[in-house]
């Protein structure tokens, strides 16, 4: 016994090192990928690739004897749990080879062979990210200061391509937001921002190389079609980009079915800041979109449109004819609420088209998604029949473009099991009547498996072993069971194939004879299904431009009636569009912040801004008023109109805006070294170079990250440029505490000044958040201080010093009389002593004005007796503290 399991684990050592031969084959092949290795129920991962798969996917690393003393180290997961493990290797960045067994399990090694590459861009299906938002893979072609940039999403078939300068180039690829970027293997990756960057050899991005792989996957002789003498970067870039998916899988570029040309000039520019102050979106992987522009203006019910209203938000246009249009569908949908929500009720439901077509090119595919496919398309005659009647043109566009696809409907209603249907090849998969001859094999399996389950019945009662039972497992087939207590019963027809401790297992020619038919006809069954399935497939797909063109027309659909929805609710107003440059707000609110506050409480405002006349809006007031507020919301505003969107206002009028600028809030980069105040000029400098007459810009707070005389220095000279430059002359609001700009309205002629009104009571503030014209005489800092929780004695300091700074009217004094609470530089005794000192003037100043505010004509003995006496307790204590402070 000892020296046959010796052979047995001789033999299993045997299949491991060459098994780990064959894994070192493939892995060499595959370098730049984790290779997952099918053994069994199991795909493992062995060397480098365990350790980092046991890192990322927190599972157990373990190791495997590979011969001559070689100890490999191996992790691995169970087949069914692949789906949930490959999203977290290619949320981490990694590129996913998947090797498969591909012969059948007996003697000597399984063939196995790399039938899957994954990367993060190219495998949405296994995507941890929000199904409303594109997984785009982008291009980079550099030319001396020209970029060519192209982008694709290969599960919705989105391709499109452009060419710009330099300086445009970070705000476009944070506009795309690609999860993977393509460059030269020669390109500098520093100024790439945030996403998985994939490098390739230089004579991919030849243009001669990439403008033949792009003819060839559109079949065309010719790139005229395609902007090739306007944009020449921007076509290579695509050709790269065919190129680079088809090495990854060459059926998914199926989906890319046309290149569209663009002109980054055609949408509002927008930077990765003003993104991030004017919170349009959340965090990528968050899910958790609420707090956002796109969170308010989202109500749509399919990823469809859920992921053209995330590109609306993202890329406002600059066409006011399609803005004009869409204001003009969104309009149509407000006044019909019936309408409106009969169409919300035929969207919901509807899975993610785009994406089922598109998984059809891929091997993760089952008659699951097929039925998602066909019960979408089922909805759509009901929401073309809510579309009919309808006068606007676009509406007319979007209902001819909805085709209910009834050759696919019809072929998947007649096929595919409704209800909860097994992979194909489980024989579960396909309806009855569908395939004759799967209907006969299904047939004569089930009599096979009636046959084998009456011969349990038939050989208890022919041998008296009441326990005896007939049972299956995938090494041994069909067999008889009998337990070790009834073995001397046994027929001598029974043939022993396995002793366990306390049973025994045998078999007879007439069962292995209907086993043989049961697996010969679940064989056939899986071969027969697998093909029918395959064929119903390519049936599906040779209708994929009418599909896709019907995903994209209930996306839009989708869009347009969630902005609906959200005007009605919250009774926003349609836009007014003009071809001037101006901006013209009547009681307009914050969409995120009116969000917050109980219905009706939010304080609206109004603006009234033209380029001619009132250009530059000097903005003063308190701390907490809502100055940031007011100019965000305004900037918000304008790019709500942009997309087609009505604005939570009274009444809009909106000139059209090529950009939006914002440099709000204080941060630092540490990772490149910057203070916050170098950041805060770069920010400008960059929206001062950039900016344009017909842009808008918002500046919050310039220079008070570095000294008083410096920031008001700088603040003033950057209002000053941006009215006096002959480039600019933009729109601006400039939020400041700095008091002494309100006097440029003064001596430029286009600078108004705005402030929020403030109401004092009984020493006490409140903040009415209304701007009007004029200015603010004071900050109200330290009020501000005292509603956040500054311990009162620092309160009664600064009140103090605020009253000395205002009467003297002497900034040089600023820095002493600092000094007296903040100079690490005194001695003990000396803090001790200037604290002490501070809290008696404190006191003595409080005591003076309570004094000088008496009427003392009318004071009753008794009150004044009270009031000398709470003056006396007000002394003792102040002392006492100055003494406490003095002992530490």
């Amino acid at each position: 016994m000892f020296h046959v399991q010796s052979v047995g684990l001789f033999l299993f050592g045997l299949t491991m090192v060459t098994m780990y031969s064959q894994y070192r084959q493939m892995k060499e092949a595959h370098q730049d990928a984790i290779l997952l290795f099918r053994l069994g129920d199991f795909y493992e991962t062995f060397e480098d690739d365990a350790a980092l798969a046991s890192r990322i996917l927190n599972i157990t690393l373990t190791s495997r004897s590979m011969g001559k003393g070689l100890s490999v180290p191996m992790a691995g997961i169970p087949v069914h749990t692949l789906e949930n493990y490959l999203g977290k290797l290619l949320q981490a960045g990694y590129k996913v080879a998947l090797c498969e067994q591909v012969s059948e399990p007996g003697n000597g090694l399984v063939d196995r062979e790399v039938v899957q590459l994954l990367t993060p861009g190219m495998s949405p299906e296994f995507s941890l990210q929000s199904e409303d938002m594109n997984s785009y893979i982008a291009v980079l072609v550099r030319q001396g200061v020209q970029i060519g940039i192209a982008y694709g999403d290969v599960s919705t078939g989105e391709f499109a391509a452009t060419q710009l300068e330099e300086g445009e180039f970070l705000s476009e690829i944070q506009r795309i937001n690609p999860i993977e970027i393509v460059i030269d293997e020669a390109e500098n990756t520093s100024e790439i921002p945030g996403s998985h960057v994939v490098k390739l050899s230089s004579g991919v991005f030849q243009r001669s190389v990439a403008y033949d792989a792009l003819m060839q996957h559109f079949g065309i002789k010719s790139l005229q079609p395609y902007g090739i003498d306007r944009q020449p970067l921007g076509v290579t870039a695509a050709g790269v980009l065919i190129q680079y998916v088809n090495t990854i899988d060459k059926r998914r570029s199926s989906s890319l079915k046309s290149l569209r040309s663009y002109n980054s000039g055609q949408t509002m520019r927008i930077d990765h800041q003003t993104r991030k102050n004017l919170e349009l979106f959340d965090d990528r992987f968050s899910r958790q979109d609420k707090f956002s522009l796109y969170g308010i203006l989202n109500q749509t019910y399919t990823p469809m449109g859920a992921r053209l209203l995330r590109s609306w938000i993202g890329s406002p246009d600059r066409n006011i004819d399609r803005i004009q249009s869409r204001l003009d569908c969104v309009e149509t949908f407000c006044c019909d609420q019936e309408r409106r929500q009969s169409l919300r009720s035929a969207l919901k439901g509807i899975r993610d088209l785009e994406r089922l077509l598109n998984r059809l090119s891929t091997t993760f595919v089952t008659p699951v998604h097929l039925i998602n496919l066909k019960d979408g398309l089922k909805r759509i005659p009901q929401i073309k029949r809510q579309l009919e009647g309808i006068g606007v043109p676009h509406v007319q566009e979007l209902n001819s473009n909805l085709d209910p696809c009834l050759e696919v409907t019809e072929i998947l209603d007649e096929s595919i099991v409704q209800d909860d249907p097994s992979s194909a090849g489980s024989g579960n998969a396909i309806k009855q009547g569908f395939s004759e001859d799967l209907d006969r094999l299904k047939q004569g399996l089930q009599d096979a498996r009636i046959f084998i389950a009456q011969i349990e019945t038939a050989e208890r009662e022919r041998t008296g072993i009441k326990s005896l039972k007939v049972r299956y497992n995938k090494v041994f087939g069909y067999f008889i069971e009998v337990t070790s207590a009834h073995v001397q019963h046994v027929p001598d027809n029974y043939i022993r194939r396995q002793t366990l401790v306390n049973s025994e297992r045998f078999v007879t020619d007439e069962l292995k004879r209907h086993e043989s038919v049961v697996l010969e006809a679940a064989s056939e069954i899986e071969r027969l299904e697998t093909e029918i399935f395959e064929t119903i497939r390519a049936a599906v797909i040779r209708h994929s431009e009418q599909i896709i063109n019907t995903a994209k027309a209930i996306g839009e659909v989708d869009a347009i009636v969630s902005l609906a929805e959200v005007a009605v609710r919250n009774s926003y107003v349609r836009p007014t569009l003009s071809d001037q440059r101006e901006i013209r707000l009547v009681n307009s609110r914050h969409p995120l912040v009116e969000s917050t506050v109980l219905k009706g409480n939010f304080v609206g405002n109004d603006l009234d801004l033209d380029a001619a006349a009132q250009q530059l809006a000097i903005v003063t007031g308190p701390n907490m008023s809502g100055k940031s507020t007011f100019i965000r919301q305004v900037a918000v505003i304008v790019l709500m109109a942009q997309i087609g969107s009505f604005v939570p206002a009274d009444s809009a009028v909106l000139g059209i805006v090529d950009a939006i600028f914002t440099r709000v809030g204080l941060h630092d980069d540490l990772a490149l070294g910057q203070s916050t105040f170098m950041v805060e000029m770069i920010e400008t400098a960059s929206i001062l170079n950039s900016a344009t007459p017909n842009s808008l810009i918002v500046l919050d707070e310039i220079g008070r990250g570095t000294s008083t005389y410096d920031g008001l220095a700088i603040a003033q000279a950057v209002a000053e440029y941006i009215h006096e430059a002959s480039h600019l002359g933009a729109i601006t609001l400039f939020a400041t505490h700095y008091h002494e700009m309100t006097t440029l309205a003064q001596r430029l002629r286009r600078v108004v000044n705005l402030c929020v009104a403030v109401v004092e009571e009984n020493e006490e503030v409140v903040f009415l958040h209304k701007i009007k014209p004029g200015t603010a005489d004071r900050s109200y800092g330290v009020n501000v201080a005292q509603l956040a929780g500054i311990p009162d004695l620092v309160i009664e300091r600064a009140k103090w010093l605020l009253r000395e700074l205002e009467a003297e009217g002497q900034r040089e004094n600023l820095q002493a009389m600092q000094g007296t609470l903040f100079d690490i530089n005194q001695s003990d005794d000396a803090i001790a002593k200037s604290v002490k000192i501070s809290d008696e003037v404190i006191v003595l100043d409080d005591i003076k004005e309570q004094i000088m505010s008496l009427d003392v004509d009318t004071m009753q003995p008794i009150e004044a007796l009270n009031f000398l006496h709470s003056l006396n307790m007000k002394l003792h204590s102040a002392v006492n503290k100055s003494y406490e402070r003095a002992d530490l």
